[in-house]
């Protein structure tokens, strides 16, 4: 069988390895190189985004506090860190196809 897809992008948080490997571990990763990415920011760019968010209705303010204490987790994340601060999404997306 030929494989036709060039990229598989996963959006939500994946703050631990194990949820990470958990979901390797169920793709057939053979003959295939994978990158893992974790897109990070300041803890003041993160309240900044999320603060927009619950303005609009899209999240709840308690998601602040769970988000910022997350933030150190994905130091242990066997990941490519991209620090996302201050950039655009095009620059983000720029810096993942250069990997």
């Amino acid at each position: 069988m030929q494989r036709v897809l060039k990229n598989i992008v996963f959006c939500w948080v994946m703050h631990q390895q194990s949820i990470i490997d958990d979901i390797l571990s169920r793709l057939d990763t053979s003959n295939l190189e994978v990158i893992s990415v974790s897109l990070v920011c300041t803890p003041e760019a993160l309240e900044r985004r999320l603060r927009g968010d619950i303005e609009v209705g899209l999240r709840e303010p308690d998601i602040i506090a769970r988000s910022i204490e997350r933030l150190p987790l994905y130091e242990f994340l066997d990941t490519v860190k991209i620090d996302t601060t201050g950039i655009t999404a095009e620059e983000v997306a720029e810096r993942i196809a250069a990997l």
